[in-house]
C-alpha cells in the first residue's frame, strides 16, 4: 500500500486530496496549521507552498510534490525544485476550497504508479500534471507580428475600425516592416546588424532554423514534429519564405502572412 502524507493549512482542500488518494487504496496522513508535520517516512509527501518549512526536510520520502492555490509556475518553485531527486510541482492551481484543480482518481492512480516505479529503481513516467506546461509565448509573438504586418500592408485583412486604420497609416514606416530582419530581429534570432539592410543568406537560414527549433522546444513538441501535424502548416510556409527575404524592404506576401496569422490564432484559441 502506498503511503501519502499531506501538509496543507486549508482543511477542505486537504480533505479532498486525502479522500482522492484513499479512494485508490492509499494510506493517508494529514498535517496542517495546528498539526505540525512530524518526522516520519512516507512514499509521497504533498506540500502546500504556504505550509512549507525546513521541517519538511526531516520527512523521509520517495517523492515530494508541491502545490499552490495560485497555480504554477512562480518564484516559489525555483527555491524548492532541488529538494531531492524526485521533487515536483503540480502546474495548476488547486483551489483552497477543493472546488477546482484537485487531482482526479485517474491522476492519483497515475501518480501512485509513478511512485511505485521509482521505489523499484525505475525512472518512472512523470504524470502530465507534474510536467512543466508548454510555453506558447513565441507563437503569441509571431501572431502579434503578423497583425502588425497586416495592419501596415493589408489592413483590409484585419477587422480594424476606421480610427485605427488612420492611426496605422499615420504612424507606420513601411520600409521598416516586413523583411526577414524585421521578423527575426523582433523575435531575438539575429544579432545587432549595425544598421545593415542585408544579411548573408546563410545567417538568415540559420536564424529561421533556430526559430523553428525554439518553437518546438518551448511548445514541448518532439524534434521530429512537423508543423503541419499541429495545424500550423502556414507558419512553416511563412518561416521558409523568410529565407528568401534578406533585405529589410523584401517583405513577405500578404496572403502568406494572413494564412499564418489565421493558423496561429486558431491554434491558440483552443489552448
Amino acid at each position: 500500500m502506498t503511503s501519502i502524507s499531506i501538509l496543507d493549512g486549508a482543511s477542505k482542500r486537504k480533505k479532498r486530496l486525502a479522500s482522492t488518494f484513499q479512494d485508490v487504496g492509499c494510506q493517508v496522513r494529514t498535517f496542517g496549521d495546528n498539526d505540525p508535520i512530524a518526522e516520519h517516512s512516507t512514499d509521497l509527501l504533498l506540500v502546500h507552498y504556504g505550509n512549507d518549512s525546513d521541517d519538511v526536510l526531516k520527512v523521509t520520502r520517495s517523492v515530494v510534490v508541491y502545490f499552490g492555490g495560485g497555480g504554477e509556475p512562480d518564484g516559489r518553485w525555483a527555491s524548492r525544485k532541488d529538494r531531492g531527486p524526485q521533487c515536483h510541482s503540480i502546474w495548476r492551481a488547486v483551489a483552497p476550497d477543493g472546488s477546482s484543480g484537485y487531482l482526479t482518481s485517474a491522476e492519483a492512480m497515475e501518480l501512485v504508479a509513478f511512485i511505485s516505479d521509482i521505489k523499484e529503481g525505475g525512472s518512472g513516467t512523470l504524470p502530465a500534471f507534474l510536467q512543466t506546461p508548454p510555453d506558447y509565448s513565441l507563437l503569441v509573438a509571431l501572431c502579434i507580428l503578423c497583425q502588425g504586418y497586416l495592419a501596415v500592408y493589408a489592413p483590409e485583412m484585419l477587422a480594424l475600425d476606421d480610427q485605427l486604420k488612420r492611426l496605422v497609416e499615420e504612424r507606420s514606416s513601411k520600409a521598416k516592416v516586413g523583411g526577414a530582419m524585421w521578423w527575426l530581429g523582433a523575435l531575438g534570432e539575429i544579432p545587432d546588424n549595425d544598421g545593415r539592410k542585408i544579411l548573408p543568406q546563410e545567417d538568415i537560414s540559420d536564424a529561421v532554423r533556430r526559430l523553428e527549433e525554439r518553437l518546438k522546444r518551448e511548445c514541448k513538441w518532439p524534434d521530429e514534429t512537423n508543423l503541419n501535424d499541429r495545424g500550423l502548416g502556414p507558419v512553416k510556409i511563412m518561416l521558409e519564405s523568410l529565407t528568401s527575404s534578406t533585405e529589410s524592404e523584401d517583405r513577405l506576401e500578404d496572403g502568406v502572412v494572413r494564412c499564418a496569422f489565421s493558423a496561429i490564432d486558431t491554434f491558440l484559441a483552443i489552448r
